[in-house]
Formats: C-alpha cells, sequence, structure tokens
C-alpha cells in the first residue's frame, strides 16, 4: 500500500483556512473555505447589476442592489446599524494602543461593499461621491440626492398617465406616447399592469369620434390587451379619416 502523507498539524493551509473562515464568518458571509468563492470582484457585478445608477433611475437601480446586500448580509453597513469599531485598543497594561481587530474587520467589509457600490454608478453620479471613504457615506448621498428626485418623477408619470389625452394626435403617436410613459414608470420600479395602460388610454380618446367603441370596449367581458386595442383603434381612426374626406355636396349647389 502506497503510503499516505499526513498533513501536518502546523500545516498553513489549514492554518490560513481556518484563519480566513474565522474572518468571514464576522462578518456574516457565506464560506467556502477560498476567498475568491466569497468576494465578488467589481467586474463580476454585471451579473447581478444590469443597469448602472444614472440620475434618472435611481429607485431601479437600488430595487436590483438591495437584494445582493441582504444575501450577503451587508444591509447593515449602509443603514447606519453597523457601527465602526475604534480604530485601536489599549493594551492591557494601558501602556500602548493596539489595532483593534474588529476595526480591520469592519474596514475590510465596508471596502468591499464601497467597492460594489461605485462599480455600479455611472460617471455622472460617480462625480457627485468622489471623495467618499465609505459605503454608508456614499450610499446616504446617493439617495439624498436622487431618491426625493425619483419618487417626484414616478409622481409625475403617474399623472401624464391619467391624464392622457389624444388631441390631434394620430392614434400611432398617441399609443406610442403612452407606452413611453409606461416604460419610464417600469424604469423607475413602477410597472404599469397592461389592464390599466388599457383603460387611460381607452379614457383619453376624444368621445365625439371614439365614443361608441370607448362604451364597447369598457363594457365587454374579456379584458382586451394592447395589441387589440391598438388594431381596433387604427381601423376606427381609417373610418373616421373616410368620413372626413367625404365631399360636402352643398359645395356644388349654386347660390
Amino acid at each position: 500500500m502506497a503510503n499516505q502523507q499526513a498533513i501536518p498539524e502546523g500545516d498553513s493551509y489549514s492554518t490560513t483556512t481556518a484563519s480566513t473562515k474565522s474572518s468571514f464568518d464576522n462578518l456574516n458571509l457565506p464560506f467556502s473555505g477560498q476567498i475568491s468563492s466569497v468576494i465578488l470582484a467589481p467586474t463580476s457585478l454585471q451579473h447581478f447589476l444590469s443597469i448602472k445608477l444614472s440620475s434618472h433611475n435611481y429607485l431601479l437601480w437600488e430595487s436590483q442592489f438591495i437584494p445582493m446586500l441582504k444575501s450577503y448580509n451587508m444591509m447593515r453597513y449602509i443603514d447606519g446599524s453597523f457601527k465602526c469599531p475604534d480604530e485601536f485598543l489599549p493594551s492591557e497594561d494601558g501602556k500602548i494602543t493596539i489595532l483593534n481587530p474588529a476595526f480591520l474587520e469592519w474596514h475590510r467589509g465596508d471596502q468591499l461593499l464601497l467597492s460594489w457600490i461605485i462599480s455600479s454608478l455611472s460617471e455622472v453620479v460617480h462625480s457627485q461621491v468622489v471623495g467618499l471613504d465609505s459605503s454608508y457615506k456614499v450610499w446616504t448621498t446617493i439617495k439624498r440626492i436622487y431618491a426625493a428626485q425619483s419618487r417626484a418623477k414616478v409622481q409625475q408619470l403617474k399623472s401624464a398617465l391619467q391624464n392622457l389625452k389624444k388631441g390631434n394626435e394620430s392614434i400611432t403617436t398617441y399609443f406610442h406616447k403612452a407606452k413611453d410613459v409606461a416604460h419610464q414608470l417600469a424604469m423607475a420600479s413602477k410597472p404599469v399592469v397592461e389592464e390599466d395602460l388599457v383603460m387611460n388610454i381607452i379614457s383619453g380618446l376624444p368621445t365625439d369620434e371614439y365614443g361608441t367603441l370607448k362604451v364597447s370596449l369598457r363594457t365587454r367581458v374579456d379584458p382586451i390587451n394592447l395589441e387589440e386595442l391598438y388594431s381596433l383603434l387604427l381601423v376606427q381612426e381609417s373610418e373616421i379619416s373616410k368620413l372626413g374626406n367625404v365631399e360636402d355636396p352643398s359645395a356644388y349647389v349654386a347660390h
């Protein structure tokens, strides 16, 4: 039988692995024996954060970022519940100060999270937080600048959808306008239910030209989808156009 070489008790790999595991246990991060399995390099964040934060998509960006932070138990860094420990502690004899291990662990996690956040920002947003040295400072600054702005934009878009009017626009232009507002709401992490969008579009049609069709659509048993509605409105628009092009016989009556 071949001789099997036992791993010495002081084996450097075992010692390093145990030390690393202890380090990440303090951060409450998942551990599988290798640092690379725990730390997400900024370049790999594209698999989790497909959209970089810009000046108009804060709510969408936040909705992507927070689940990842929760899965790694790192929300506590940005909500202020995990305070930075003292960097130095007095020695047992009180004569000197020593570096606090708890601070090292906290700082390591904080800088990791800071790198994640920075790598998910567009250049415009990044310029707003240059010089801030902690994940908490960067997160709260971004939230202060963009959260209220995003909420105001959402309310503006919802109001625009509720007050949608066709006016003199073509059906195609009117439809695209409605869908664009809905798209912007979806980008703000406030998607519009298709049935609600359909009703908003119907409500904005002029009653004098589309009154009969509006009543028919509102009273039908089965809800209509956007594609069907668009087709029906194009047909109605065509009929209205034909009626408008019929020459007035009175124009040929001699006066």
